[in-house]
């Protein structure tokens, strides 16, 4: 008997002592803390300074009434992690959108639209006279484009990592480079923090 409840007073206290995480919500404007690695708020921080950049960029002021097309290309990720890049893109195209100088080709869903097209022509079920007529999808007139690379480094005491993020924007027709920056993070750990 003495040892069965031994037994329960040790299996009270282990599960007394589990580690089931408490979740909080946090402002999604917080520092990532976590690790090194790539985060929301670098992905914020880098998509906020191209954007506050841009609209400050005078060649772009002349397009303020043409709101000139950008064509959005694919983030190239020479990092050595994953890193969604399609959700830095369209942070960056949300902001520019709103500023209202430039509007975007919606590549993203071509298949969905080339697909509705084809329902609305040849399935025999849509009025032709209020089908959408093809062959009428306006033209970009710029690609924008980047990458985003980094560079790790550790000794004994210290981790660090720097990322560097490189967006372009290129005229179409012409292939001359419009706009160009980078934007750099550098994030440190020290001995007894959380490293990558």
């Amino acid at each position: 008997m003495k040892r069965f409840l031994t037994l329960v007073v040790i299996l009270l206290m282990m599960t007394g002592c589990s580690t089931n995480p408490k979740i909080n919500y946090v402002s999604a404007e917080s520092i990532d803390t976590v690790s090194l690695g790539f985060g929301h708020s670098d992905l914020k921080k880098i998509a906020n300074e191209m954007v506050a950049d841009l609209k400050l960029f005078s060649p772009f002021e002349r397009f303020a009434k043409e709101r000139p097309i950008l064509f959005v290309s694919k983030i190239k990720n020479k990092t050595s992690e994953h890193i969604d890049t399609r959700s830095i893109t369209d942070s960056i195209t949300s902001a520019l959108l709103r500023t209202g100088l430039f509007r975007f080709m919606d590549t993203s869903d071509q298949s969905d639209i080339i697909e509705q097209l084809d329902f609305q022509k040849n399935s025999g079920l849509v009025n032709q006279k209020s089908a959408v007529k093809q062959g009428n999808q306006t033209a970009a007139q710029y690609m924008m484009a980047g990458s985003i690379s980094s560079i790790r480094k550790r000794n004994n005491d210290t981790a660090s990592m720097y990322y560097k993020f490189t967006l372009r924007i290129v005229n179409i027709e012409t292939g001359l480079l419009e706009w160009s920056n980078e934007k750099e993070i550098r994030k440190v750990s020290g001995r007894g923090f959380v490293s990558f």
